[in-house]
């Protein structure tokens, strides 16, 4: 996993804006799942019915 990002993007708390996360296409159902075990509350990108897919197909 490579993440980048500059400083602007560091926040001391987060949960007041959304938080974009990119997961592979095979089980992210299970990865939702797990997600939303930890207390967050997870919408897919472009509607419920299947997960938007990126250029990276994830």
């Amino acid at each position: 996993l490579v993440i980048f990002a500059d400083g602007s993007k560091r926040v001391p708390e987060l949960g007041r804006f959304p938080l974009p996360v990119e997961v592979n296409p095979f089980g992210w159902q299970a990865t939702a799942a797990r997600i939303a075990a930890l207390g967050c509350r997870v919408a897919l990108r472009g509607g419920e019915a299947e997960p938007f897919l990126t250029d990276n197909q994830g």
